[in-house]
């Protein structure tokens, strides 16, 4: 099953490490009180059904996207010891949304990395006042500074209206930010970022807050901190998944309004 939805997943995990996924994995099952099957177990038991019923779902879809993202973090990162710990972490949190939080934590750094000439120092950084962070990046001047990844899960059928849109953003990005910097000295606060990884919009919520998306840095000085904002989600409605940057979803604005 792995090497048919994840094979790229092969190349950081050996035989070894997924047996101890398994066996980790099923005595978390043990201690639920419903005794439900819960973690990575769960994840492979879904995907046999899905390949015998011939479904395509979420789950496998989430799991092709993890696949890709893999791929591209193998060509960028290599073989990264704090890169492996992430991705076990990931696997032995899959439950509700676990697994697209961990998605959106790999997804950002590829991203970055991609984009910018950075490095992957540690993953789930303490920092000085005791707050966990979930990157720590390092530039090719040797700079390092930290990025938080904040997934806002949106509730489509909630959406009123734009400025009640950006002012929900801006409330748990102030929140989020305000959390992991508390105690530091203004030195450290200041290597802070914190990624904003939207999910659940559909495209006439992104349409309608097109300015917003465009010049998200010009909104309010919160956004400062802003290191990127994604959206992560359906596009169109078509059954692929797409998780897009400021940039891409500038692009995706603009191409749809033109069509």
């Amino acid at each position: 099953i792995l090497e048919l939805y994840c094979p790229n997943l092969l190349f950081y995990l050996n035989d070894r490490d997924i047996k101890k996924l398994i066996e980790r994995s099923y005595n978390q099952s043990l201690k639920n009180k419903d005794e439900a099957i819960e973690g990575f177990m769960k994840v492979i038991f879904m995907l046999i059904i899905e390949y015998k019923e011939n479904k395509v779902t979420n789950i496998r879809k989430e799991f092709w996207y993890f696949n890709y993202l893999l791929g591209k973090a193998l060509e960028i990162l290599g073989d990264s010891k704090d890169f492996k710990e992430l991705i076990i972490s990931l696997l032995l949190n899959l439950k509700t949304n676990n697994f697209i939080n961990g998605l959106s934590e790999i997804a950002v750094l590829v991203d970055c990395t991609n984009r910018e000439n950075l490095s992957l120092l540690h993953y789930e950084f303490v920092l000085s006042n005791g707050k966990s962070i979930d990157l720590q990046l390092i530039d090719s001047d040797n700079n390092d500074f930290y990025i938080e990844i904040l997934n806002i899960f949106f509730d489509k059928s909630k959406y009123e209206n734009s400025n009640k849109f950006i002012a929900f953003i801006e409330k748990r990005l102030q929140d989020k930010f305000l959390d992991k910097t508390k105690g530091l000295n203004n030195s450290d606060a200041h290597k802070i970022y914190i990624a904003i990884v939207i999910h659940g919009l559909t495209t006439e919520i992104i349409l309608e807050n097109n300015l917003f998306f465009k010049n998200v840095n010009e909104y309010n000085s919160i956004f400062k901190c802003c290191k990127d904002i994604y959206v992560h989600g359906h596009r169109n409605q078509k059954t692929e998944f797409s998780f897009m940057n400021s940039k891409a979803l500038v692009e995706y604005i603009e191409k749809y309004n033109i069509a």
